[in-house]
């Protein structure tokens, strides 16, 4: 939030939900209350009379006072992850405080996973069970109340299975443990990992033939583990509720919100005893990974997005105001396309002192990256000893960038300045 207030631009919101942050970042009721008010007018009062007066702070809290105004009111642009929660917010905030919303996917992270039996192996995991996972922070909303009851009638059937959390224990926030003692059955082919890091999760993931990710009630949020268990083609169910609703109806499995328990068990169940189904539905979510949510196709939309606001005029009060070159200052030009090194640029500078400017010309946006992959890092060991980087802009080719002048501004390629001082001694 400080951040936004500071460098306000372009905003990914991942939880439609803000009212946890303003806690942590303004601390004590009254603050909280003043926000509430700005945040949802009509419902302040009423909730905020029943937490200051009555000392009664509910779940409804989170829901209802999604606290976004600010964030919408001063980002250029905002970027959001489903049609629902931009529904949401307009039905909120109406249409002209949500014209700027964007609609983009989380994207599915391009990982190099493990097999199924690799990761079962590194993990110290059966390679014939039927492994049932649960990932992230341990919360009331992911309903493993749901998922207990469904897995205990499903083991007192004799089926076997085991149900991994790769995650953290909240007990504070729910206490995962406790409630597992009501299942006797379960607790004794439950395994909770706490805390894992980023490749340990991924080989979890991996390892498992379910991955169940449920919500209720939903405030329109993502899911990070979700996206990575289609990277890894892994059958996955969720619920059939907001944002959710909009995967696609072949490439996860949908469970209503009304009367879970049996939806649960039945398509468990079914996926347990039909390894072709399960795999066809996990092939599914692989190609929706690779299609959709890969980071070509979210990358040409955050590009998108971005230059549709890149004009916006907005304060910044966290920059400082960029220096103005001289119109005088001299720019060379040099060809970035045909191999770039200390002996090009010292002759190219030869007889230069002070100031001076050096273009280091490209024909698209995507030659710089390539360059920089091939030559990486790309101006390391580049500049003779005496020449000294005072600034480096990247420009697209657009002619957008006012500061310089326009014959400057029009070209493709990174824009050095230098001062060449040193060159006397």
């Amino acid at each position: 939030l400080r951040a936004l207030r500071q460098f306000p631009g372009l905003t990914t919101i991942h939880d439609i939900g803000l009212f946890y942050l303003y806690e942590l970042e303004r601390p004590g009721i009254d603050a909280m209350l003043a926000e509430m008010e700005r945040a949802t007018p009509r419902l302040a009062p009423t909730y905020g009379r029943h937490w200051k007066q009555l000392g009664i702070k509910t779940g409804a809290n989170y829901a209802l006072f999604d606290m976004q105004r600010e964030l919408l009111a001063g980002s250029s642009g905002v970027v959001v992850h489903s049609h629902f929660a931009k529904a949401k917010l307009s039905a909120i905030y109406g249409e002209a405080a949500t014209r700027h919303v964007s609609v983009i996917p989380h994207f599915a992270p391009p990982l190099n996973m493990a097999g199924q039996q690799e990761a079962r192996q590194k993990l110290g995991l059966p390679q014939d069970a039927f492994i049932v996972t649960t990932s992230g922070f341990a919360t009331q909303a992911k309903r493993f109340d749901w998922l207990m009851q469904a897995l205990e009638e499903i083991l007192a059937t004799g089926t076997e299975l085991i149900w991994v959390h790769a995650g953290e224990e909240r007990p504070s926030e729910y206490a995962l443990s406790a409630e597992l003692r009501q299942y006797p059955l379960l607790r004794e082919r439950a395994r909770f990992t706490g805390y894992i890091d980023e490749d340990t999760l991924n080989a979890q993931i991996s390892a498992c033939d379910v991955l169940v990710n449920l919500r209720f009630p939903s405030v329109g949020e993502s899911s990070g583990s979700l996206a990575r268990a289609f990277s890894a083609g892994r059958c996955c169910l969720v619920t059939d509720t907001a944002s959710y609703r909009e995967l696609p109806r072949d490439a996860v499995v949908h469970l209503p919100v009304l009367n879970p328990v049996p939806a649960l068990v039945a398509a468990l169940t079914a996926l347990r005893s039909d390894p072709e189904l399960l795999r066809g539905i996990g092939e599914n979510a692989r190609r929706f990974a690779h299609g959709p949510l890969s980071l070509e196709v979210v990358g040409r939309q955050y590009r998108d997005a971005i230059e549709a606001t890149a004009e916006a005029a907005m304060s910044r009060p966290g920059l400082l105001p960029r220096p103005k070159p001289p119109a005088t200052l001299p720019c060379l030009t040099v060809d970035g396309t045909a191999g770039l090194n200390r002996q090009a640029i010292s002759r190219l500078l030869h007889g230069q002192d002070g100031s001076c400017q050096i273009l280091l010309r490209f024909g698209s946006l995507q030659d710089i990256a390539h360059a920089s992959q091939r030559q990486a890092p790309l101006l390391r060991g580049l500049l003779p000893e005496h020449a000294r980087l005072v600034d480096m802009r990247v420009l697209s080719g657009s002619g957008g960038d006012t500061l310089l002048p326009p014959d400057i501004a029009r070209q493709c390629g990174i824009l050095l300045q230098l001062d060449l001082s040193g060159a006397r001694a």
